[in-house]
Order: C-alpha cells, then structure tokens, then sequence
C-alpha cells in the first residue's frame, strides 16, 4: 500500500481500533485519536504482556498487571511521527521514531526506531532485553496490520 493509503488508515479511528486488536497479547484499546489539519495524535492502553518481563522482575513486581500509556503523534505531510510509551508500575520507558517512506507507486515501508530504557539497577540490562525482544515483532505485526486491514 501506499503512503497516502497507509496514513489515511492511520487517520481512520476504526483501523486504529482493529490494529489494537490485531497484534497477539498486546490488546490496545483507543483512549482518542485526534486529527487536526496535518496533526494525527493517537493514544492507546494496553496491559504489558507478563512474558515481556524477566521472571525475577514479574516477581518483584508490587502491583500488576503493567499498565501500557501508548502515544503516536504523526505529521501526516511528512508522513512521520514520534512515539511515547510509559509503563505504569514499572520501572520504564520508551520512545522513538516512525516514518512511512515510499518503496514502489504503490508500496510503503512503515519504520520504526525505538529507544528501550528500564530504570533497575543490575537488572535494567535484562529488562531491556526482554521488552525490546518482544516489542519489535508487537511493532512489526502492526505494520503489517496496514496491508491486512479489511483483505479477505
């Protein structure tokens, strides 16, 4: 598809909430989606997955599930955008980068560059291991949701 294909979809609050649901044990639900001009902010929750974290962190844990605060801001002229993500309840973070750049007159490649960041003396190097381990593929799939929204 496209990247004018791939960003109208992204603007569409009904892909959005069928790509929350697409991506296997990372069930995202829409909070708002806001489309201003060429401004498209998205935020979703989800649950972090309790296989994304090392066991000695899933026991450490006071609270769970983690609560996942997802937010993507796109400029859709430049057909990039910057992502946020808070974990609540555990020590971490992480943020990036998303572009949308033409391959063919009717193909895309949506990227991704995403910055991992856990906040737990000895065992952040881990932490991080794990969720970026997890979180590439959950960020694949969803690009891949582009191309799979409504084909039979």
């Amino acid at each position: 598809m496209g990247v004018p294909q791939a960003l109208a979809l992204l603007a569409d609050p009904e892909f959005i909430r069928w790509r929350g649901q697409f991506t296997p044990g990372l069930s995202e639900r829409l909070i708002s989606h806001c489309l201003d001009r060429s401004t498209l902010i998205i935020r979703n929750r989800s649950v972090l997955p309790a296989a994304w974290l090392p066991a000695v962190v899933q026991s450490a844990l006071i609270s769970s599930p983690v609560r996942i605060d997802r937010v993507e801001t796109w400029d859709l002229d430049k057909a990039a955008g910057t992502q946020s993500v808070q974990l609540h309840l555990a020590p971490g973070r992480a943020w990036g980068d998303a572009a949308l750049t033409p391959t063919g007159p009717r193909t895309s490649t949506l990227s991704y560059t995403i910055t991992v960041v856990a906040d737990v003396p000895i065992l952040a190097g881990a932490i991080e291991r794990s969720v970026t381990g997890h979180l590439g593929p959950a960020l694949q799939h969803q690009a891949q949701a582009l191309s799979a929204y409504r084909t039979p």
